[in-house]
């Protein structure tokens, strides 16, 4: 069965994943209460950092075994041919999980991190250098973790420090490690006020509230997903690519609490303000995917079998089919098709 995405928001700014028309931010509106994160952090209660929140051996560990993992994960599946893009060695270790395809795009763990320290950006650690496709799977989750080992003993104002316990968590989160990650988020909320990163808080926010929602903690994560889409929009406008892929998270919570009506009209809406992105960006195919779904699930069938269909079309386009994202647009064209069958019937 095909299920509507709720994604786990990413800390590397989407304006990178297509171009953007962002437009202004509105001025608050009187009385707007405002979604700060000391604000935030009085939902959770007071913390300070512990000796487990920042231990340097736990955190080499974690890396150790993530990066053995991912290397397990890729063995023998590497062409011939295939080497190291950083280091030009090949044989054994080599793993990939963006959307280069052929021999480009593999590389060593340990090369990946090493380029990743020696980098400007901190989006080294979360995008390929080649196809500046974020990273999955258990690739995603080694750069996490050796992004983690790299920072953690940082002060806890550097803004890298803070990016990696952000990223550590929402690669948590992905994997479905609930347990795990929902205390290294509440942890990087309470680091967000204690800075004072508003942007960043947001993030965190939206990740949390999809742990609850996971964690069967339906009513917090609506609460929250709400929040966050509110200020986003007052903060970075309707347009921004923020705002939308909040409003397709609220949409998907909308949704699995039976309210499609509201999750349908929100992303039609998003969908508009969306115009102004590339067809085949990150959160255009996002939101196609969404809205197709949404309209299964109000009966329109007809109407999203034509979006599903443009989906699939685009995520093989800009992924290639082996792709976690195409694999799910062509579960998603099977569920819509399915639909029409049944209606028909």
């Amino acid at each position: 069965m095909s299920k509507l995405r709720l994604e786990v928001i990413d800390d590397a700014p989407c304006s990178t994943r297509g171009a953007a028309a962002t437009g202004a931010a509105p001025e608050a509106a009187a009385g707007t209460p405002r979604l700060s994160p000391p604000h935030l952090a009085r939902l959770l209660g007071p913390k300070e950092p512990t000796a487990a929140d920042c231990n340097q051996d736990d955190a080499n560990e974690a890396a150790t075994a993530a990066a053995r993992a991912a290397a397990a994960e890729f063995a023998g599946t590497a062409p011939e041919g295939a080497r190291c893009y950083i280091c030009l060695e090949g044989g054994p270790g080599l793993v990939r999980g963006c959307a280069c395809r052929g021999t480009a795009g593999y590389a060593h763990v340990g090369c990946l991190a090493a380029h990743a320290r020696s980098a400007h950006t901190f989006a080294r650690w979360q995008a390929c250098g080649l196809c500046k496709n974020a990273y999955q799977g258990a690739t995603a989750m080694a750069l996490a973790t050796a992004a983690w080992a790299t920072y953690v003993s940082a002060p806890e104002h550097d803004d890298r420090r803070l990016s990696a316990q952000v990223e550590l968590a929402g690669q948590l989160l992905a994997a479905g490690r609930f347990a795990e990650a929902r205390p290294k988020l509440e942890a990087g909320l309470q680091t967000c006020a204690r800075v004072g990163d508003d942007a960043r808080a947001l993030v965190v926010t939206a990740n949390l509230a999809l742990s609850y929602h996971l964690e069967g903690r339906a009513e917090d994560a609506l609460q929250l997903t709400r929040a966050v889409f509110r200020e986003q929009r007052r903060l970075r406008g309707p347009r921004h690519p923020e705002t939308l892929l909040a409003a397709s998270n609220l949409a998907g919570l909308l949704l699995s609490r039976g309210n499609a009506a509201e999750a349908l009209g929100l992303l039609r809406e998003a969908r508009r303000n969306a115009s102004g992105l590339a067809r085949d960006s990150d959160v255009r195919l996002r939101l196609t995917y969404n809205i197709a779904h949404a309209l299964c699930a109000t009966g329109n069938h007809g109407e999203a079998e034509a979006l599903a269909e443009e989906n699939l079309i685009l995520q093989n386009r800009v992924y290639g089919a082996a792709h976690p994202n195409a694999a799910a647009a062509l579960e998603l064209v099977g569920h819509v098709r399915a639909g029409l069958a049944a209606q028909a019937a």
